[in-house]
């Protein structure tokens, strides 16, 4: 059976794409979903948002399924040797996107604590007085 029955080269460019794109929209609206959470907890010391938990983990749900997607559709690209001009940013994007899926919930739940292992305070990166 040759490639070419396996499916289409649009399809397979199309799957490239799909787990790049998914994975930059997946960090970009993490990040941003990130600083509306906690942001004015570092800043304003209110935790007003924490109030919104449950609207915070349904947007978290939809960006983990679309990591899922993006780690998925990496692979199957990547198996089907889809765009081999596609192949090392679709590398890139699985590995991006299985880092997400692993790390994401204890970051947005935990806040500071994940940076804090590494020794980075968030604190003292916004008021300037070390903790």
């Amino acid at each position: 059976m040759s490639e070419d029955t396996v499916a289409p080269n649009a399809t397979r460019r199309w799957l490239a794409s799909v787990a790049v794109y998914a994975t930059v929209g997946v960090w970009v609206s993490f990040a941003i979903l990130w600083l509306v959470w906690w942001l004015p907890v570092y800043v304003w010391r209110q935790s007003f948002t924490l109030f919104f938990y449950p609207a915070f983990l349904s947007v978290w749900l939809v960006l983990e399924i679309a990591a899922i997607v993006a780690v998925v559709s990496g692979a199957v690209a990547l198996s089907l040797r889809a765009a081999p001009e596609k192949r090392g940013a679709v590398i890139v994007a699985v590995t991006a996107a299985a880092v997400f899926v692993l790390i994401s919930f204890f970051a947005l739940w935990f806040g500071n604590a994940p940076l804090a292992l590494f020794g980075i305070s968030i604190d003292e990166w916004i008021t300037g007085v070390p903790d």
